[in-house]
């Protein structure tokens, strides 16, 4: 176990956060239902059940009075809200007052107003709502939306949570794909903390990270079909024009079938993708595509290691637009 955690920022909350929870007969865990809550809800899931709490967990499309009611009447005493909660404070908090249930929070999300909430639940930290058990970057001084997302939080949360079995730090690949598919790659890289939890992936093992075609279906799609559908980056010859991207990839002098199957990018070797990359590069910048468009074909990639070769749960972008 660390002292400080993956984010020496937000250290002191998540071991307030995680002091709670293992004081905790049980929790319900409550997280909202896209890619980011999704992963959240599996880290906190995980870490929680490895640390032997049992967790009960709800997913829901918005957090919103009525929905936080019926939390409440699930008679949990303790609720943990991952990738939603601190906007909600207002109400939650009129909940931690009445006595309904203590409420642990891991989100990204701008906390409520203080003068918005019960007086007696929250404090005011610099105009946003707060108490001992909330997790959230954006108290520590951390971008919400580009530095830490409610996965990253959750993990954090985990990390906190690790046991003498484990050091949970195996979850940070899910960490990262809830950051990817929130959208937090900035210019096509995660950068601040979400850096950090990309490095303890890479430490742990469970995640590599590299420069590669920034194509949707590298682990599956033959490779005609990838550069047909690749239309984010619309290159004329190749792009909806499955003989045009046959024609380009035969003139590159590359097998595309091996033992009857057609190969996949998973399949080539780094020669033949640099081969590929440089040509499709070359035909861009021929055929009149904005030299903005062109740089965002080849960006970081992240690749969940632990996962099967071949099968798109190995890519962190299409695992969070494919499967969350």
């Amino acid at each position: 176990m660390t002292t400080t955690g993956p984010v020496p920022a937000l250290a002191d909350r998540a071991a307030a956060c995680a002091d709670r929870l293992r004081a905790a007969d049980r929790v319900l865990l409550a997280s909202h239902i896209d890619a980011d809550g999704l992963t959240s809800a599996a880290i906190a899931t995980a870490a929680l059940s490895r640390a032997g709490i049992p967790v009960e967990t709800v997913f829901k499309k918005q957090l919103d009075a009525a929905e936080i009611e019926s939390i409440a009447a699930r008679e949990y005493d303790t609720v943990l809200f991952t990738d939603f909660g601190s906007g909600q404070l207002d109400v939650i908090s009129e909940h931690v007052a009445a006595g309904d249930f203590e409420a642990i929070i891991a989100d990204h999300h701008q906390p409520s107003d203080p003068d918005d909430c019960h007086p007696d639940a929250v404090v005011d930290t610099d105009g946003y709502a707060d108490f001992e058990t909330h997790l959230n970057p954006l108290l520590e001084g951390i971008n919400g939306a580009s530095e830490l997302s409610g996965a990253g939080a959750a993990y954090v949360l985990a990390r906190a949570l690790s046991t003498e079995g484990t050091d949970n730090r195996d979850l940070a690949a899910l960490a990262v794909v809830g950051a990817v598919g929130d959208m937090q790659a900035v210019g096509g890289e995660l950068v601040g903390a979400n850096a950090g939890l990309v490095e303890e992936g890479i430490a742990a093992d469970v995640l590599e990270e590299g420069t590669d075609l920034s194509l949707y279906g590298k682990q599956t799609r033959p490779l005609p079909k990838l550069l047909e559908y690749a239309t984010e980056v619309p290159i004329p010859g190749i792009s909806n024009d499955q003989a045009g991207a046959t024609r380009f990839l035969e003139g590159l002098g590359l097998d595309l079938k091996s033992d009857d199957d057609w190969r996949t990018w998973a399949d080539l070797s780094d020669d033949e993708r640099q081969t590929v990359a440089s040509g499709l590069v070359q035909r861009a910048v021929e055929r009149g595509v904005p030299a903005d468009k062109i740089e965002t074909l080849i960006g970081t990639t992240y690749t969940l290691t632990a996962e099967p070769r071949g099968t798109e749960l190995r890519d962190a972008s299409a695992v969070s637009y494919t499967h969350l």
